[in-house]
């Protein structure tokens, strides 16, 4: 994966990594990473999906790989208002990706925190993604939760 550093209006460097294919580009799909992990950490599945024919963005979100921030060590999205901070820089991921990639859709993937990252976004900025993934949300809802107890 090509790796680049995104300067976010929020202060931080964001650690970006993207994967193309060659041509044919059905549309793009934007990975958030859960807890404790990276970015790098879905190379193998970006490169299926680069091999099915689109686009991969994945960054490093803030206290996590190689993003830096002022006020987000190791492990912390900030010391005051954190998790909007996370939703910020991702959001101009997102438009850095429509700028790169006009008219085409965007897919948000998540795991696990990455997935509860990614429905926060998509309430706060719903026009911006055209469809979510959500992998391990750890979310229970409707009658199936019930019924498997």
């Amino acid at each position: 994966m090509e790796r680049e550093i995104y300067h976010s209006s929020t202060g931080a460097k964001i650690n970006l990594y993207s994967l193309l294919p060659e041509n044919n580009l059905k549309g793009v799909i934007h990975i958030t990473h859960g807890l404790a992990e990276h970015a790098l950490r879905y190379s193998r599945f970006a490169a299926d999906l680069v091999a099915a024919g689109y686009a991969v963005f994945a960054h490093d979100i803030r206290g996590h790989g190689y993003t830096k921030a002022k006020d987000a060590p190791q492990g912390v999205f900030g010391k005051s208002n954190g998790f909007n901070l996370v939703l910020e820089d991702q959001n101009q991921i997102i438009n850095l990706i429509k700028e790169r990639h006009p008219y085409k859709p965007i897919i948000c993937f998540g795991h696990s925190l990455g997935s509860i990252i990614n429905l926060n976004f998509a309430l706060k900025y719903p026009n911006q993604v055209n469809a979510l993934a959500c992998w391990d949300s750890g979310i229970e809802t409707g009658l199936l939760p019930r019924a498997s107890r």
